[in-house]
């Protein structure tokens, strides 16, 4: 945020995927996946819950289709996605479903696969776009070095 973007021109076939401070993903509206991982992979630490573990699982092989089809045109990775990463999702989204009824509403399991349902268009977004990434973990590891004026000014600096 604060700092300018490059011109996009209306006729761009380009996506551009970034992550804002608020946590929303602007222009493509892509969610990265990692945050909702993150959840699920937080409870089987915490707990060892075998639901968790069998979320994680079905996640993993979601990321092994995006590592197989990593660089390749985009017109073949959204071909691998359709062909393999929807259903993949189809049956996790099912799983989350069937795992959901069966919890107690407020345990943490539960929370964090209602964050995974509420959201899952947007999670499942990359499957219709070729060019989008599963998540944006690349570009946030990238923007770690690029410093901002909330990083440059800290709350304890005299200036």
């Amino acid at each position: 945020m604060g700092l300018p973007l490059p011109r996009i021109s209306a006729g761009t076939t380009n996506a551009l995927q970034i992550k804002l401070d608020s946590g929303q993903c602007a222009l493509c509206r892509a969610r990265h996946k990692a945050h909702a991982r993150r959840g699920i992979y937080e409870v089987w630490i915490a707990q060892k819950s075998p639901i968790a573990q069998a979320i994680l699982e079905r996640i993993k092989a979601l990321y092994a289709i995006e590592d197989a089809v990593r660089g390749q045109p985009a017109a073949q990775r959204l071909a691998a996605r359709q062909a393999h990463s929807i259903p993949k999702l189809t049956e996790l989204k099912r799983y989350l479903e069937t795992a959901l009824s069966s919890l107690s509403r407020k345990c943490a399991l539960a929370k964090a696969i209602r964050y995974c349902l509420v959201r899952w268009p947007a999670l499942t977004r990359y499957t219709s776009d070729g060019r989008l990434e599963i998540d944006n973990s690349a570009a946030e590891r990238a923007l770690r070095t690029v410093p901002t004026e909330r990083s440059l000014c800290t709350s304890y600096s005299s200036v």
